[in-house]
């Protein structure tokens, strides 16, 4: 609800922005640090727009309008196709074979 006593849905929005293009550049050799910095900027630049087009919306409007533009990017990501080459994500498989950022680091299980 925050100070203002209006309820937004977009945290979701912003949360699948930043981690996929975290994890998608990640991928593409970026280190995992300039990844999430790119990453939340994203979500950042996302979440103004989004704050600078509800400025004035009052009551349950700013909950409606969040909650598509969240809805939005749900089904972009999900409706992507397959890896082809020209798609961001491979929709509802999701990104597969990612290697945990800080499996290096923990100590490995003795059998």
């Amino acid at each position: 609800m925050g100070f203002t006593g209006l309820i937004n849905f977009g945290h979701v929005a912003f949360m699948t922005v930043g981690a996929y293009t975290t994890v998608l550049l990640s991928l593409q050799g970026v280190p995992l640090i300039v990844a999430g910095l790119v990453g939340a900027g994203i979500a950042a630049l996302l979440g103004l727009l989004i704050g600078l087009s509800t400025l004035r919306l009052r009551e349950d409007y700013l909950a409606i309008v969040t909650i598509g533009v969240s809805e939005l990017i749900r089904l972009v990501v999900n409706n992507q196709d397959l890896p082809t080459g020209n798609t961001f994500t491979p929709g509802a498989f999701g990104v597969q074979g990612y290697q945990l950022p800080l499996s290096n680091f923990c100590p490995k299980s003795v059998d």
